[in-house]
């Protein structure tokens, strides 16, 4: 029976599993776990995908990842073709490593995609690779530790990238002078901002994390999409350069107009209590 065409095209968003033969392992040592990780860093580069989420387990792994100018097949067969290759070469092994074709299943954005990042990344912790969160935090088998930071005691505490994030953002005053900043966080997994565009005199409220279900036109220059777009650049390409390669945002932000001093009072006190809350956050991954 032929095989059945995977579904694919480009900004499809796919959660991509691979297992070892007879559940065998698939890395053998770090070795092996750096030379998949530079595969997939390759591709990021070359901007045939975006990682959302991974994991590398003893014996399968899980991707996250949106297809961009390239299809998924192709991407995967760079990867695995390559890394076997090197596998056996290097333990000096032959024969298969994978167990049959790698499984792809097609995914929605929203808040599904936030459970998936969490199943993904707890993967480490769930498995018994790591004891703990502090080990979790820390392993670099994983994408948890490429997220911006974690909440202590409801206060977010930034790492390296949600530094990177929060300097970006104060500098966006200086590159569009109509923009005035109003209340901002760094959550681990995205972000609050108010936002004054003078030439319009009203506020607008962003969030960079469950894009909506719309389609643009063309940017306006000092437009909220303009200045957004000319953030999340600038964070791409500053966390890329600093060792963040498969660093991504969504493709597009939530935003509002806030319209009257009340909502902008409930709306400032929404994000600055963002951390307090944090536990009872739709984004919430457990950190």
């Amino acid at each position: 029976m032929p095989r059945l065409a995977r579904l694919d095209a480009p900004g499809v968003l796919h959660h991509v599993m691979g297992r070892g033969i007879e559940k065998n392992n698939i890395f053998f040592n770090n070795k092996d776990r750096n030379d998949f990780i530079n595969r997939l860093s390759e591709l990021v580069e070359e901007s045939a995908i975006e990682i959302y989420a991974w994991a590398l387990m003893p014996n399968h792994f899980h991707l996250l990842l949106k297809t961009k100018n390239r299809p998924l097949s192709s991407s995967m067969r760079k990867i695995l073709t390559g890394y076997v290759i090197n596998v056996n070469r290097r333990h000096k092994r032959y024969g298969h490593l994978f167990q049959n074709r790698y499984k792809s299943i097609v995914c929605q954005e929203g808040v599904y995609l936030m459970e998936l990042v969490r199943y993904i990344h707890l993967n480490l912790l769930r498995g018994g690779v790591v004891k703990d969160m502090n080990g979790l935090n820390s392993s670099p088998w994983s994408g948890h530790s490429a997220l911006l930071g974690k909440v202590v005691q409801g206060s977010s505490v930034s790492n390296d990238a949600g530094k990177m994030i929060s300097k970006w953002w104060r500098k966006i005053e200086n590159k569009f002078p109509s923009v005035q900043n109003d209340a901002f966080v760094v959550m681990p997994n995205h972000v609050h901002v108010i936002v004054v565009i003078h030439d319009v005199e009203t506020p607008h409220v962003a969030s960079l994390q469950q894009p909506p279900k719309r389609k643009f036109g063309p940017l306006q220059p000092g437009s909220l999409s303009k200045i957004i777009q000319a953030y999340k650049a600038a964070v791409t390409r500053q966390a890329r350069r600093n060792g963040y390669a498969d660093f991504a945002w969504q493709e597009r932000f939530y935003d509002h107009i806030i319209r009257d001093d009340k909502s902008l009072e409930n709306i400032r006190a929404y994000i600055v209590g963002n951390p307090v809350k944090w536990d009872e956050d739709e984004y919430f991954l457990g950190i």
